[in-house]
């Protein structure tokens, strides 16, 4: 009986290996972004690329490090021209940390993250140049699809976007889908 208690033990030591070598150690996600903001009574849908850098504590724990810009037009109905809103150039970019938890369910494995960082925005146009550093809070979920033992597929990453903007806080959403490459061995 000892030594098949011995032999049990010695085998499920080795699978609890075996599945945490099939973890990688970090996962690479970049894709095209979509960024729908509403600054002051104005408002805007921003195209651009997102970045993240996923540094697995487990199969279900990260920290995530993400990346992001966003280009593209704002209607701001504070600066008029010839009675109209003015169209601004707008430019987004986005240093933010935090968890993520994923729950693998086979090929797939849905997820949700809490990041945390700074905003740099930029509404530049032909009369004024504003540019903000704002606190920034991105919270969301995506879902990752495994096309092989090293590369995923990201159809959607959805989040509410919260920047503090001049004292008050504006709501904006970000739409991202790519690729998530995995690279190394956790073990």
């Amino acid at each position: 009986m000892k030594k098949l208690v011995f032999v049990a033990v010695f085998v499920m030591g080795f699978s609890v290996m075996a599945i945490a070598q099939d973890l990688p150690a970090y996962e690479i996600f970049t894709g095209y972004s979509f960024l729908r903001v509403a600054p002051a009574g104005s408002s805007g849908d921003l195209q651009g690329w997102n970045l993240a850098i996923a540094f697995n504590k487990s199969k279900n724990a990260a920290l995530v490090a993400n990346f992001s810009g966003n280009y593209g037009k704002v209607q701001d109905p504070l600066y008029l021209t010839n009675g109209k809103p003015t169209i601004r150039n707008a430019k987004a970019h986005s240093v933010l940390f935090g968890p993520k938890i994923t729950i693998p369910q086979g090929r797939y494995s849905p997820f949700v993250q809490a990041l945390f960082g700074v905003y740099h925005i930029n509404y530049g146009g032909m009369r004024s140049r504003d540019t903000e550093n704002d606190f920034g809070l991105d919270a969301g979920f995506g879902l990752d699809i495994e096309v092989t033992k090293m590369i995923n597929v990201r159809p959607i990453q959805a989040e509410y976007v919260a920047i503090r903007s001049q004292g008050r806080l504006q709501s904006d959403y970000r739409a991202s889908a790519g690729v998530v490459f995995k690279i190394g061995k956790k073990y």
